[in-house]
């Protein structure tokens, strides 16, 4: 089976707070009867199931997007090669994913298999998708499987959830661009437009040489977006994208 070729440097993968992680990352030999599940989203077997949908979801709509567009066969095919269980090894092997995974030290070697890694990807992203909704996913595939191609990121418009913005010139609406790099000032004057403004809690894990920050957008009291990153500006910048998706204000272009 033919895999991907991986981008370098490869792009982060989605945050995913630590809390579900300790589920995601438990390999099934550490279960056993009666073991209580989360109350919320039950186990990382729960969560697997969704991933698979998440992540054929992601896959066919970049490839769905990309220009010229892509006949259907041709979307099928790609899509069944890039979510091969050769392909899926090949990327949590990539992004070290097992060196994180607990397990009974008997289950080793069932660690080591293209099935194992499938689910730990698709547990992963399930958990991802539960918390932060299918947008954070979208991107990294974007990235993952052509970060060189901008048509990939386009998607269908989202809905509307608010009132629509004040009316604007054309050259105006032109540079509205959340991918460019000055998304904050973009989504700051979304908000702006509609009487709205943003509170940026942000936190760092990890130690001081290898910080990983954690930025939420609250907007009204209510969280929009999330982001994670190298430092806080990378951080609040992917928070702002994810929000300014999930507010209505147009699909990254």
């Amino acid at each position: 089976m033919t895999t991907t070729r991986l981008p370098d440097p490869l792009p982060d993968l989605p945050y995913l707070d630590a809390a579900i992680a300790l589920d995601v990352y438990a390999h099934s030999s550490l279960h056993y009867d009666g073991k209580p599940v989360n109350e919320e989203y039950g186990d990382n077997q729960r969560l697997s199931t969704l991933g698979e949908v998440v992540l054929s979801m992601a896959v066919t709509q970049s490839l769905f997007c990309k220009k010229p567009l892509k006949s259907a066969d041709t979307i099928v095919q790609e899509r069944n090669a890039a979510t091969s269980d050769a392909n899926i090894h090949v990327w949590v092997e990539a992004y070290k994913m097992k060196s994180r995974l607990a397990f009974a030290p008997a289950a080793l070697e069932e660690t080591k298999t293209e099935a194992a890694s499938r689910f730990l990807l698709t547990s992963y992203l399930g958990a991802v998708y539960y918390r932060y909704g299918l947008p954070p996913i979208k991107a990294w595939i974007d990235k993952l499987i052509d970060p060189n191609d901008q048509s990939a990121n386009s998607a269908p418009p989202q809905p509307t959830q608010m009132p629509p913005a004040l009316p604007q010139s054309p050259s105006q609406i032109q540079s509205i661009n959340p991918a460019q790099d000055n998304i904050l000032a973009i989504f700051n004057q979304r908000l702006q437009q509609n009487g709205m403004t943003a509170e940026w809690p942000a936190e760092s894990i990890g130690p001081a040489h290898a910080l990983r920050w954690h930025v939420k957008c609250v907007v009204g009291g209510v969280e929009k977006g999330q982001g994670g990153g190298r430092n806080q500006n990378m951080a609040k910048k992917e928070a702002a994208k994810i929000a300014y998706l999930n507010m209505g204000f147009g699909a990254i272009a």
